[in-house]
């Protein structure tokens, strides 16, 4: 049965030393933005969920900009409108392109040719 699960492979970042032993880091004295921040983040299809992220994202200090993409240009002005989105778009390509974050939430059977769609645009980093 163990050889069922795959293995991780975690960050090193991930734990600190503590009397010589490796424990898991818990980052208690650091702040959320200090920990996670995103210059852009990117929201397909902010509907219900979509939405529900992009304003806890943005409440929190996460993403410092939220874009959207989404199918309908009234609901395109409608996101424009609101203080959580900065930017809504209806061209896929553009509204993932140079985003630190894409977040899917299309219908599930929608995801996996958006994300086939999307993975060529992503914005590559360099360790």
């Amino acid at each position: 049965m163990k050889g069922d699960f795959p293995s991780l492979d975690l960050h090193p970042s991930l734990f600190q030393y503590h009397h010589s032993q490796l424990i898991p880091f818990t980052p208690s004295k650091m702040s959320q933005e200090d920990l996670i921040s995103f210059n852009r983040v990117t929201i397909v299809g902010p509907g219900l969920l979509g939405a529900s992220i992009a304003m806890s994202l943005k409440k929190k200090g996460i993403a410092r900009e939220i874009w959207v993409w989404l199918r309908n240009e009234q609901k395109k002005e409608l996101c424009e409108q609101s203080d959580w989105c900065d930017r809504a778009l209806i061209d896929l390509q553009d509204a993932v392109r140079n985003s630190d974050l894409v977040i899917l939430c299309t219908p599930v059977e929608l995801i996996l040719n958006q994300l086939t769609q999307v993975s060529g645009w992503l914005k590559r980093q360099l360790n």
